[in-house]
């Protein structure tokens, strides 16, 4: 079991599969799950370095989170996101209720 905080009062979650939020292995299996990502956006907007420099798709991780920046949001909601749901029907698997914000597609500026 989970134990968290929630308003000052104790609350317990039930972990019956997956790995919880916060466990010492959650960012090690995520990093090698995103290693595959990468190898996979590597593949498809990377192969040349036209096609890197027109797209600057890039994976940024941190623990066991991450996001993904490219150079409109046109190239991430119907190219790049398609590619990641397909990897993650693959068999991985994020919690939906874990942040509401996370499917949310912002175009990042670059200099």
């Amino acid at each position: 079991m989970v134990e968290g905080r929630l308003s000052g009062k104790q609350v317990l979650f039930a972990t019956t599969e997956g790995t919880p939020q916060g466990g010492i292995i959650s960012p090690v299996l995520a990093n090698r799950t995103l290693d595959g990502l990468q190898q996979l956006l590597t593949d498809r907007f990377g192969p040349t370095r036209s096609r890197h420099k027109e797209c600057k798709v890039h994976l940024v991780r941190y623990a066991d989170d991450f996001i993904i920046t490219g150079t409109s949001r046109l190239l991430l909601q119907y190219e790049v996101q398609p590619l990641v749901a397909h990897f993650l029907a693959s068999g991985v698997s994020n919690s939906p209720t874990r942040r509401p914000g996370s499917r949310i597609l912002r175009t990042v500026s670059t200099f």
